[in-house]
């Protein structure tokens, strides 16, 4: 059973912002839906609003319907799970979520953006590119989009297929694209690899699966460029803020965005709405695989100039208190410290109040030291405990506490969300910027806040 052939679809893990995307595209084929999740995010209150049956809460073997022929589950579930473990006992065919993209890529012309840090963004812009260069091209991100009606997907009748390609357990394995970009490589998602050598073979597995007559875009200065190029049979190309084959000239920020100068593959200047050194290496991998593709470059600098940025990526909230609130899904030191830098340049003498929450106890685990170093850029930093993914948690006894007594200086503890910004109401004060930070629910900070 395939996706294009199944009657009735069940989604296990539905408001994942992935396989919402395959839930929506099955809604749009006529497909009876059917999905359950922990909780109600906006993509699944869409999707009941379109016609989905969803459960939310505990995941329970009766929430399977009868009538179901195909289900399709999100990879970050346990094989434990009930509504699986019921499926697979009634002999139904169950793909993951990676699969199901993997499948319905096959008849396309197949584009995937790897790396550990802006895949959101760089499919983003890629994605404007494309509408600007008059294609109409199916793509599924992992943020929201305004031009998507602020959802994560769209699905169009042109050859590309466009996907954000997530590393965790190997997922980007099953997407099998003609084209690709690896931006960068560190170690992460430590509840699957082991170490940076680990997170390397997937991504060197991942190079070599682009075909010779492919093009894979790859970052030339990041530690790993030569054993990726060496590990790939496609046309390789580079990209950077030096010497590359797209590289970047006179880098100008401002509150209104950037602008820069490329040269190489493209020769111009491009003007973005966009912030930070990090969101121009992102821009420089989009514009290299426009040119791949065959892009001109009015188009693709449209499309550029039109990408107003996304959800939760240095996004700015309105302000609060007289401060001005920005929330980011920064949750790696890296991240971090692109986005904290971000904002000293750009709110050059004014206050930084970071406000974030870590997320899973093993990554702070093992990057304390990195998060104590990079936290330390802030004026004021508050956190509030950790926030534990259900299923992906280990015993480690460690608590944001110890990041704050390891900061020191004008650092706080707080038990969650809603205590940090009864705290925060005593500490802002006109002209700060305060930045929400953080993978769970502290994006629910100014919501609360404005209450």
């Amino acid at each position: 059973m395939t996706l294009a052939k199944a009657h009735s679809i069940h989604f296990i893990g539905i408001s994942g912002i992935g396989i919402s995307a395959i839930a929506k595209w099955a809604l749009e084929n006529q497909k009876k839906v059917s999905g359950s999740d922990l909780t109600e995010q906006k993509v699944s209150a869409r999707l009941v609003e379109n016609g989905a049956k969803v459960f939310f809460g505990e995941h329970r073997k009766e929430n399977l319907p009868k009538t179901c022929d195909l289900v399709v589950y999100n990879n970050a579930i346990g094989l434990e799970n009930p509504e699986l473990v019921e499926a697979k006992a009634k002999h139904l065919k169950c793909i993951s979520y990676p699969q199901a993209i993997g499948e319905l890529m096959e008849k396309k012309s197949g584009i995937a953006i790897a790396g550990t840090h802006g895949k959101s963004t760089t499919t983003g812009m890629l994605a404007y590119m494309l509408l600007a260069a008059q294609h109409d091209p199916s793509v599924i991100v992992g943020t929201r989009l305004p031009i998507f009606d602020d959802s994560n997907e769209r699905f169009g009748q042109g050859e590309d297929f466009l996907v954000e390609a997530d590393e965790y357990k190997k997922a980007f394995l099953a997407y099998r694209p003609k084209n690709a970009a690896v931006l960068n490589v560190e170690l992460d998602h430590l509840d699957v690899y082991k170490d940076e050598f680990a997170v390397l073979e997937a991504f060197k597995e991942f190079a070599s699966q682009i075909p010779s007559d492919g093009n894979l875009i790859l970052n030339a200065e990041d530690k790993y460029f030569q054993n990726l190029k060496k590990s790939s049979k496609a046309n390789i190309f580079s990209f950077g803020l030096n010497q590359a084959d797209i590289f970047s000239l006179n880098i100008v920020s401002n509150s209104l965005g950037t602008t820069f100068q490329v040269k190489g593959l493209y020769q111009g200047e491009v003007k973005t709405q966009i912030y930070g050194q990090h969101n121009v290496m992102n821009a420089l991998a989009a514009l290299a695989l426009a040119k791949a593709l065959g892009l001109d470059f009015e188009s693709a600098k449209q499309g550029l100039k039109e990408f107003p940025g996304a959800w939760r990526r240095f996004e700015r909230k309105g302000e609060w208190q007289g401060a001005i609130v920005i929330d980011d899904y920064a949750h790696h030191p890296t991240e971090l410290k692109a986005t904290l830098e971000t904002a000293r340049n750009i709110f050059p003498g004014q206050r930084l109040i970071c406000i974030f929450q870590p997320h899973q106890k093993i990554r702070v685990k093992t990057f304390f030291n990195e998060f104590v170093q990079v936290l330390k850029l802030a004026d004021i930093t508050v956190l509030p405990e950790i926030y534990q993914v259900a299923g992906r948690e280990s015993d480690l006894q460690i608590s944001s506490l110890d990041l704050v007594e390891s900061i020191a200086k004008d650092s706080y503890f707080v038990e969650d969300v809603q205590t940090s910004v009864a705290l925060a109401q005593k500490l802002v004060k006109k002209g700060d910027i305060i930045l929400t930070v953080g993978a769970g629910d502290i994006t629910k900070f100014y919501e609360l806040a404005k209450k």
